[in-house]
């Protein structure tokens, strides 16, 4: 399944790629696109798993960027 997820305040070109790196590593992703200049996150996702792997995206995007705001769509 994939998710698109917003990320309000995303301002170092450097912690976007280290955001897709990481995502695109859990095991329950297939594939993750952070587009810098939209701010967009997309995520193809393992059915099965969704809720955890969301809650892991938001804690990687925490500990990479602290003040940004993550949302879907």
């Amino acid at each position: 399944m994939t998710k698109t997820y917003r990320l309000t305040g995303l301002c170092c070109a450097n912690c976007a790629a280290k955001i897709e790196r990481l995502v695109g590593k859990l095991d329950t992703v297939q594939e993750a696109t952070l587009n810098f200049m939209t701010s967009k996150l997309i995520v193809d996702i393992d059915d099965a798993s969704m809720g955890e792997t969301e809650e892991k995206i938001m804690d990687i995007v925490k500990k990479v960027e602290p003040d940004v705001v993550v949302t879907r769509g």
